[in-house]
């Protein structure tokens, strides 16, 4: 977790030392997502299911 937005200049080495090259990329990291919305998952997990039971539940009922 980076804790502060704004541009950030990285590099990896891949082993460490000798003569392989490592790799440096800048990163632009933005402001963190609003808590309310890593919860829409498990707010409208739900819709599908409610639908699917109301699919089984009219084919049951017009079947007979």
């Amino acid at each position: 977790d980076l804790g502060i937005p704004g541009a950030w200049s990285m590099r990896l080495d891949p082993d460490g030392e000798g003569p392989a090259r490592p790799v440096v990329f800048e990163l632009v990291v933005g402001d963190a997502i609003p808590p309310w919305r890593t919860m829409w998952p498990a707010i409208f997990a739900w819709v599908p299911l409610v639908a699917i039971g109301l699919g089984a539940a009219w084919r049951r009922t017009s079947v007979r």
